[in-house]
């Protein structure tokens, strides 16, 4: 009896096994091929570098489109593109390799690694450990603190140190909260173990034995790059180019430049768990710890909107996660101003791909689904006809500049006129030139904005050099003798918490 009922699991489990394999596609390269190309010119994206592997072959590796539209140079498999936070694949990978060599173990507390290391709350400060950072879980929300180093020169062991100033949304491990700055101090302590640059630890653990010749991670070096992809940006349906901006204060997080080629070695030596030939980047067992579910996260707005067939996110260290049609899928996006990005792996196909674009757009997240649709899935969907509908639907639009107000005669001119200080972004200046007002952060090299007064206490706010960015709010307080004593900005935005910022007058 006994005998019969494993031979009936065994038929079972080889049944099911069966089914699962028939209800995957074989890749039509050629249709993929003439679909990735028509929908840059759907989703008006001037380039785009893509590649396609498996555990040892390329199955698809090429360029579409142009560098920039004022460039007509074709973009190939070798255009080198800021691919931004796929950056934190590679420092996981990094602490993976210091684990392995027993430098770091992953419940390392960091106030053991980072001297002088504090976060708002005390027993948050001394229980996180690398793991909680690099999967997501300190209890802050997403990108908080994204303010305190974007477009700034702020070092990065100054913007690690304002961390203690951040209010944390969540309990401690409780829910996802994405966070560069704590890939930035991962980078640190890094470069602290080794008493080596991340860049010189990025090259000699991870590109070189990979021979990934065309990976950067100096920003200045990837600007001397002839065929770099320019970012762009679609304001008001009109195409312009996003100069780009450095991320050398986080370079962990984001900072490295890849290209699509480059991009499939180091897929392939993820999918094979941590090998490529004879050399062994990770090891395999820690391949597996990254890739462990770490912190749940909500669904996204494919599921919502899209009706995907995914049933969980989470994430690992380094890695997102989720299921689709009954498959693990390991993916990563990355996005700077102008430029988007996403690498995807189902390692039970051994299948990985990377999407590399010079525009902000969802295209990169819509063409992973299409191929997981493609291979994995069912080949019923249309992600890339039914999110371009979406994004239409939802599409912004700027408005009209407020009427401006008549301020009364009595108010003085340098009412406003002054400096402030936020302990995130530090001290900041409005000063009136010529009936106009100008606020400038002095930390920021982008973040210098004009001021439109459309109420007696309130202005509406421009940033000329952060086009990505919709117009804002500035609100003045005044204290119970009429003085200015401070102001806030209100500018909704999914990666900028300008809520976090409170801007008090610093007193003569």
């Amino acid at each position: 009896m006994k005998h019969f009922y494993l031979k009936s699991i065994i038929f079972l489990l080889i049944l099911f096994s069966f089914q699962k394999c028939s209800q995957s596609q074989e890749l039509d390269i050629t249709q993929l091929d003439k679909d990735f190309a028509n929908a840059i010119e759907l989703y008006k994206v001037p380039g785009m570098s893509v590649s396609i592997v498996t555990a040892d072959k390329v199955l698809l590796q090429k360029g579409y489109g142009v560098l920039s539209i004022e460039n007509s140079r074709a973009v190939d498999e070798n255009t080198v593109f800021g691919i931004a936070s796929l950056t934190k694949t590679f420092t996981s990978a990094l602490v993976a390799n210091a684990v392995k060599s027993e430098k770091l173990t992953y419940q390392s507390k960091i106030k053991d690694l980072y001297p002088g290391f504090k976060l708002y709350d005390s027993y948050v400060t001394n229980e996180i450990t690398l793991a909680d950072a690099l999967s997501h879980r300190s209890g802050l929300t997403n990108f908080s603190g994204d303010l305190i180093w974007y477009g700034s020169n702020v070092k990065d062991s100054l913007i690690i140190s304002r961390l203690r100033y951040l209010h944390p949304q969540y309990g401690f491990r409780t829910h996802y909260g994405y966070s560069n700055i704590f890939y930035q101090l991962v980078g640190n302590i890094l470069e602290k173990t080794y008493n080596r640059k991340y860049e010189f630890l990025v090259d000699s653990i991870i590109t070189a034995p990979l021979g990934m010749s065309r990976t950067i991670v100096k920003y200045e070096k990837a600007m001397t790059e002839a065929n770099l992809a320019v970012p762009h940006l679609e304001k008001e349906d009109e195409l312009i180019i996003q100069p780009y901006l450095s991320w050398n204060n986080m370079n962990a997080a984001g900072g490295i430049f890849s290209t699509a080629k480059d991009m499939s070695t180091y897929i392939q030596m993820w999918i094979n768990k941590g090998i490529s030939g004879d050399k062994h980047i990770i090891d395999g067992d820690l391949v597996k710890e990254i890739w462990k579910q770490k912190t749940p996260a909500s669904l996204s707005w494919v599921e919502t909107y899209l009706n995907s067939p995914v049933n969980f996110r989470s994430w690992g260290m380094g890695w997102a996660m989720m299921d689709y049609d009954g498959y693990k899928v390991l993916h990563h996006s990355g996005g700077l101003d102008g430029m988007v990005c996403h690498m995807v792996i189902v390692p039970d196909k051994k299948l990985g791909a990377v999407f590399l674009t010079n525009k902000t757009t969802a295209l990169p997240t819509v063409l992973m689904y299409h191929l997981l649709d493609q291979t994995i899935g069912k080949g019923d969907k249309n992600y890339i006809a039914a999110a371009y509908e979406l994004m239409q639907k939802f599409k912004p639009h700027e408005t009209e500049h407020a009427k401006m107000y008549a301020a009364p005669d009595d108010l003085k001119p340098d009412f406003f006129v002054g400096d402030y200080y936020d302990s995130l972004i530090g001290k900041v200046e409005i000063r009136k030139a010529k009936n106009k007002y100008q606020l400038d952060w002095t930390e920021s090299t982008i973040f210098k904005g004009e001021l439109f007064q459309t109420e007696m206490l309130t202005f509406e706010l421009d940033w000329p050099l952060v086009p990505s960015l919709p117009r804002g709010k500035v609100i003045f307080d005044v204290d119970g003798t009429g003085q200015v004593k401070g102001f806030k900005i209100e500018l909704p935005n999914p990666d900028l918490h300008f809520d976090e910022l409170y801007f008090s007058r610093i007193n003569e």
